[in-house]
C-alpha cells in the first residue's frame, strides 16, 4: 500500500506553544466569509506546529 508520511516537525518549545495558543488564524473563504480558528497546542503540539509552518509558507493559499 502506498502511504504518505507527514514531514517531521520538531516538538515546539514552551514559548512557541504559548504563541500558538494565543494566535487566532483566520481562513478567508472564496465568498469573503471568515472562519477564525483556535489552535490547541497543548493537545496536539506537533500538529499545530506543522499547521503553522505550512500556513506561513502559503501552503493553504488558494486551496478549496
Amino acid at each position: 500500500a502506498d502511504t504518505k508520511r507527514l514531514p517531521t516537525v520538531a516538538v515546539p518549545d514552551v514559548q512557541e506553544l504559548r504563541t500558538f495558543e494565543a494566535s487566532r488564524p483566520v481562513l478567508v473563504m472564496e465568498d469573503g466569509r471568515e472562519i477564525t480558528l483556535r489552535l490547541l497546542p497543548l493537545d496536539a503540539a506537533t500538529n499545530v506546529a506543522r499547521f503553522v509552518r505550512l500556513a506561513k509558507k502559503g501552503y493553504y493559499d488558494g486551496l478549496t
